[in-house]
């Protein structure tokens, strides 16, 4: 793709698609995009090969990676202010449609990264009405939106075994494998079978390695680690807090009464994903007293939509886990009492 863009001019249709898709690679590396990776410039020529809702999404999509919250959020604003706009599916190829269909489903991103798992199931749907069945791109794409409903569902208290799609080739075959493992593993805990979850993390865990999904492959151990950590606790064993990352070891033991880090945790806990920060509360229940998170404790921010479809970040706080864990469930459409994933997305 470098020397296709070497070789082809910056704003033909060629190169823009190879712009697009080794941005795509560099995601699923795992490593960080520059901030004018997406820039007015380019969003400019991909407008002339109506692709320019694709990489308006891309944009929004960097931003939010980066942690320019704010900036995210005004591109998502333009994107489905430009994705209402959009024309009958048929009026449309299939390049076109893929532009659409994936636009679609990083705006759903952003709607999970912010908690409305209810309307980003929405996006969802509109993302798989605009992907063919059995292109090999519409296809990976298809796949993700597989992952991101089973996601929306965990976190609602539903999860899908029925994975839409049929023949795909070697690589999109063993990341659907993988994806469905991960659904397995959450399916599992949602009844307790603590041991086959871990089971199941680990099996997707190398899976992803295989196809060198990084990102997934981290995902996938960092949800099994948590599985073997609560079920330490619930069979009153030495807990494996080794096996999580500094942060999340940290966490759990503040969340569990055994760890002094309430300045820490006040800190911490706002910076995290708000389906993170409710699947973590959880552990609270492994506290032998109420634990205490000092005044007014601020929570992960959260989407909200005002003005009828425009978004805007909105501040939680609360005086206790147990409040800040209603809220938080309030927020993601969870169930007031049921298990959420530890580590949904």
């Amino acid at each position: 793709m470098r020397a296709v863009l070497v070789k082809y001019p910056k704003h033909s249709l060629l190169a823009l698609w190879c712009h697009y898709l080794l941005s795509l690679c560099i995601l699923f590396e795992g490593k960080e995009q520059s901030a004018d990776a997406f820039s007015d410039e380019l969003l400019a020529a991909a407008d002339g090969e109506r692709m320019g809702v694709l990489f308006l999404a891309e944009r929004m999509e960097v931003a939010r990676k980066r942690g320019a919250d704010d900036n995210a959020l005004a591109h998502a604003n333009l994107l489905a202010a430009r994705l209402r706009q959009v024309s009958e599916v048929e009026d449309h190829t299939p390049l076109e449609r893929y532009a659409i269909g994936t636009s679609f489903f990083v705006y759903a991103n952003l709607l999970r990264s912010g908690g409305l798992y209810t309307r980003a199931l929405e996006s969802i749907e509109n993302a798989e009405k605009w992907l063919l069945r059995r292109i090999e791109s519409h296809d990976t794409e298809r796949l993700h939106c597989f992952y991101a409903r089973s996601v929306c569902g965990g976190i609602q208290g539903t999860v899908s075994f029925n994975p839409p799609f049929e023949r795909l080739s070697d690589v999109n075959q063993r990341f659907a494998a993988a994806l469905i493992q991960l659904t397995y593993a959450n399916a599992s805990w949602f009844v307790d079978d603590l041991q086959r979850a871990a089971e199941y993390a680990a099996q997707a865990a190398d899976s992803f390695d295989a196809i060198g999904s990084v990102k997934h492959s981290r995902r996938a151990r960092t949800i099994g680690a948590l599985f073997k950590v609560w079920n330490a606790f619930q069979e009153k064993r030495e807990i494996p807090l080794e096996s999580l990352t500094s942060e999340w070891a940290k966490a759990v033991e503040f969340l569990t009464g055994r760890g002094h880090h309430v300045d820490w945790f006040r800190e911490w806990f706002p910076t995290v994903r708000p389906s993170v920060a409710a699947g973590l509360l959880q552990f609270c229940r492994f506290s032998r007293a109420p634990v205490d998170v000092g005044k007014e404790l601020r929570l992960p921010r959260v989407l909200a939509f005002v003005s009828g479809d425009a978004l805007q970040w909105r501040e939680l706080t609360a005086s206790s886990t147990s409040e800040a864990e209603a809220l938080l469930r309030d927020t993601l459409g969870a169930p007031a009492v049921n298990r959420i994933p530890l580590f949904a997305d």
